[in-house]
């Protein structure tokens, strides 16, 4: 119970931007970078457990949406949030398309060996292209069981 009263305690946009501000100017991605096939994409993990919970941004928004939810159930689960191609520390994509971006995420999870089950859009409701993008994710990801 704890952590949910702090995730509405953190949750909003002055934090993020904060956030943003922090970490647009960094040098060095605060997550990995993983080769997917000739690019890299940037992710972000926390915690540990036997199933990871994949944390899917809005439209243009990158990994630090999700950072202080991650921070406050790093205890509990596992969690990963990512930047998709073409935002933050990720490269740019060769066209994008929903295809792209859900096979860019089935890669990068089967790269980092992560047994994603479980996924999450963006907390404002707002993202549909999320939305369509996370209903593919989890149909491919039906296909390919580990």
């Amino acid at each position: 119970m704890w952590a949910f009263c702090k995730l509405k305690m953190m949750r909003g946009a002055p934090a993020t931007f904060m956030l943003f501000m922090a970490v647009s100017g960094a040098a060095q991605p605060i997550g990995k970078l993983v080769d997917i096939g000739g690019r890299s994409l940037h992710i972000v993990c926390m915690g540990s457990g036997p199933h990871t919970v994949v944390m899917e941004s809005g439209a243009a928004v990158g990994f630090y949406e999700w950072w202080l939810v991650q921070s406050a159930l790093r205890d509990d689960i596992r969690t990963c949030s990512y930047d998709r191609a073409g935002f933050g520390w990720s490269d740019p994509p060769p066209s994008r398309s929903i295809a792209g971006y859900v096979k860019d995420l089935h890669e990068l999870l089967q790269r980092r060996g992560e047994a994603a089950i479980y996924f999450r859009r963006s907390l404002d409701g707002r993202a549909h292209r999320a939305t369509l993008l996370l209903a593919v994710s989890v149909r491919r990801c039906r296909h390919h069981p580990r």
